[in-house]
């Protein structure tokens, strides 16, 4: 990226961009959401599985885990 500072400028408007786009879907939905009568209910076992989803997709909560977990490896250990 440092030896192409175009290509960051433009990644960087496609980005606010494509955020500015959300932000206006977002407005334009109104107050709709889970509380609106055509929402489906969620079962307990589609909730859970996107919990895990969500929180193996997450890199913080990865870096997280490795940074606490690895101080409690040694090399002697299998």
């Amino acid at each position: 990226m440092a030896n192409f500072p175009a290509l960051f400028q433009v990644i960087t408007w496609c980005g606010a961009a494509y955020l500015a786009w959300l932000g206006i879907k977002a407005l334009r939905a109104g107050r709709g959401g889970a509380f609106s009568p055509g929402a489906v209910a969620t079962t307990p076992r589609q909730a859970a599985k996107e919990a895990v989803l969500v929180a193996l997709g997450n890199p913080k909560l990865i870096i997280f885990f490795v940074a606490l977990l690895s101080q409690f490896v040694t090399p002697e250990m299998s």
